[in-house]
C-alpha cells in the first residue's frame, strides 16, 4: 500500500515541472495511475502545459505540451520524467 496519496503524487508532479521547466504555464493533471505489481510501487501522473516562451498559435490544434512523471509511492522521489507522445 502506497504510503503518499494521489493527491500528494499530483503536487509533487507540479512541483517538478515547475522546478525544471520555469516557463511552463497553465499546468494541468490529465491522468495519475497508481501501480504495485512490480516494486518499487509508483504512481504515473501525466501533466501538460503551454510554454510562456512560445508565441502560440490560437489556430493550432496543439499548443499543449505532456510530460509523464514516474514517482515512488513509499519516498515520493520522482524516478521519471518523459515526454508524452500520442500515436
Amino acid at each position: 500500500m502506497a504510503n503518499l496519496k494521489v493527491q500528494e503524487a499530483s503536487k509533487i508532479a507540479m512541483d517538478y515541472l515547475a522546478l525544471l521547466t520555469p516557463s511552463a504555464d497553465r499546468i494541468l493533471l490529465e491522468e495519475i495511475e497508481y501501480y504495485d505489481d512490480s516494486p518499487p510501487e509508483r504512481w504515473l501522473v501525466t501533466l501538460s502545459f503551454t510554454s510562456k516562451d512560445l508565441d502560440e498559435n490560437p489556430f493550432s490544434l496543439n499548443t499543449r505540451k505532456y510530460k509523464i512523471f514516474v514517482i515512488n509511492a513509499h519516498s515520493g522521489d520522482v524516478l521519471s520524467m518523459k515526454i508524452r507522445e500520442f500515436k
